[in-house]
């Protein structure tokens, strides 16, 4: 079905691909409202946090459903994007050190976050750069939604390593002097690391962490922000973790907590693009038995 879809888009523009999104995203949120209630819940939190008023959150929510609209179906444009094309829409905007690492593969760990359009970074980022990436990939339920995002994420020589291989595969590219990438604001299971995230605890990934102090390179968070009608800039900067000692147990939470708050500070300049479906906060009830562990 995917792949129909792909065949009906290939000869359109990105602005007329985004048209239809913003078109689908309007009807889905007035007809069709998937999971609205969750996604007006996690708005209205943000706008607590974010000290905004609540009459913000009819235009986020509806924002946000273009947003997703657009998303959805952009991946068919990127089905069929050469380098030409690609650079002509997406920009990569970090200062000249970050861009040396990726470009001469320094390793490092290359995270992201579930805001903008994150699938033409992973899918894309090769032809900025010149150089691949291993990409830790949570395996689909549908088997043709993940044929399809597989073959679109590894169609420019990008690795996907499935989660249930991720620590040991990981660990050999890191060592072979590679870089790693992966997104690490899911939820977690209810027993991980507890902090905060847009002002509520939820459990944490220490994944991204653990990987970087344990082969001693830095985390390089990327955020592909959309800008304008087809057009995008990834934004970036490097998070250090030269000043903390790997065999100290605390360095995993502070290096966690540190490339979170870069997360949130891109979410709150683009809260419209951030991905307010997914049950990020699911656990927070449950804090009062995990959070006191962690606090200080």
């Amino acid at each position: 079905m995917l792949t129909l879809f792909a065949q009906f888009f290939k000869d359109q523009s990105i602005e007329e691909i985004d048209k239809t999104g913003i078109t689908v995203g309007n009807i889905i949120e007035k007809i069709f409202p998937y999971r609205k209630k969750v996604i007006q819940e996690n708005i209205k939190y943000f706008l607590k946090w974010a000290n905004r008023p609540e009459s913000d959150l009819d235009n986020l929510v509806s924002q946000n459903y273009e947003h997703m609209g657009m998303l959805f179906f952009e991946n068919f444009w990127l089905t069929r994007v050469g380098l030409i094309e690609y650079t002509q829409h997406v920009t990569l905007e970090v200062d000249s050190s970050l861009k040396s690492a990726l470009e001469n593969e320094k390793p490092g760990v290359v995270l992201i976050g579930h805001l903008g359009n994150w699938e033409l970074l992973v899918s894309g980022i090769p032809l900025l750069t010149g150089k691949p990436i291993s990409f830790i990939s949570k395996k689909i339920k549908s088997k043709s939604v993940n044929f399809f995002m597989h073959s679109l994420r590894e169609q420019y020589l990008n690795r996907m390593v499935p989660t249930e291989d991720a620590r040991d595969v990981i660990n050999k590219i890191l060592k072979s002097g590679k870089s790693i990438g992966l997104a690490a604001d899911q939820s977690a299971p209810i027993e991980s690391y507890w902090d905060y995230f847009i002002g509520r605890p939820v459990p944490m990934f220490l994944g991204p962490a653990s990987f970087a102090l344990k082969n001693r390179i830095p985390i390089y968070f990327l955020a592909p922000i959309r800008t304008g009608p087809g057009t995008f800039v990834i934004y970036g900067e490097e998070i250090q973790t030269d000043d903390l000692d790997p065999e100290e147990k605390q360095s995993l939470y502070i290096l966690t907590t540190r490339h979170t708050r870069v997360l949130e500070t891109y979410i709150k300049r683009y809260p419209e693009q951030y991905y307010w479906i997914h049950r990020r906060w699911k656990h927070t009830s449950k804090w009062q038995s995990y959070l006191p562990k962690y606090q200080h």
